[in-house]
């Protein structure tokens, strides 16, 4: 008799990551291209969660993840909904003195998708701008004229291997401390993308290898073709 397993299969990591690195790997799709070496992505969860008030498909709604019994890890599949409301207490607004702990948890904002009896599903999505690493273009939105042409011809081959839609894997890699939060520069998280379409290679290797970028800032600055 063949056994068979309940645990999904295991998947191997992004060209380049074996063994994985620290950092953060997750699935994201192209909203617009800014720039030859700059995007902007969303990152989207759905949830099938309870409703403790009734909900239709399109409200906006605080989806809780409530923490395990220790506190810790989030317990994804017990997801509940409530309204959007106005997170006053009811003596005034919340301050050090009249603010209570709240429980453990994660809480998010997101938009009702669809409703079966007291379930719903419910989508928690944002807007991440993406900046490649390794990946140096000419400046789209300058004042030098043979730049701004370089940079729009960069920015137009990155739309055209990542349009509007495109699925992505996103890899934002740790600093040498292991932290998250020191590659968000200018607004923007400092990343790698894989589109899924079966070249191995990521977005900055494919602006590199077609003439569009340089792997570092002064290689771009020597040939005349990067940001100063």
């Amino acid at each position: 008799m063949t056994r068979t397993s309940n645990r999904p299969a295991k998947r191997n990591p992004p060209a380049g990551l074996d063994p994985p690195r620290p950092g953060v790997c997750t699935r994201a799709e192209v909203v617009r291209v800014i720039d030859g070496d700059t995007l902007v992505v969303e990152l989207r969860r759905t949830f099938d969660a309870m409703a403790h008030h009734p909900v239709a498909i399109g409200d906006r709604v605080v989806i809780w993840i409530p923490a395990g019994d220790d506190g810790h890890a989030a317990q994804w599949d017990a997801a509940e909904v409530f309204p959007v409301t106005p997170a006053q207490p009811a003596d005034g607004p919340a301050t050090a003195d009249n603010f209570p702990a709240p429980p453990c948890g994660v809480a998010l904002v997101g938009d009702v998708a669809g409703v079966s009896g007291r379930r719903c599903q419910v989508v928690a999505a944002r807007h991440l701008n993406l900046r490649l690493l390794d990946c140096w273009a000419p400046e789209s939105r300058t004042r030098d004229r043979e730049e701004k042409a370089r940079g729009l011809e960069s920015k137009a081959a990155l739309q055209a291997i990542s349009p509007p839609g495109t699925a992505l894997t996103v890899f934002i890699p740790a600093d040498p401390r292991g932290r998250i939060s020191d590659v968000f520069t200018m607004g923007r998280a400092l990343a790698w993308a894989w589109p899924d379409d079966g070249d191995p290679r990521d977005l900055s290797q494919r602006q590199r290898d077609s003439g569009h970028a340089f792997a570092t800032k002064p290689e771009g600055q020597a040939a005349g073709n990067g940001r100063r």
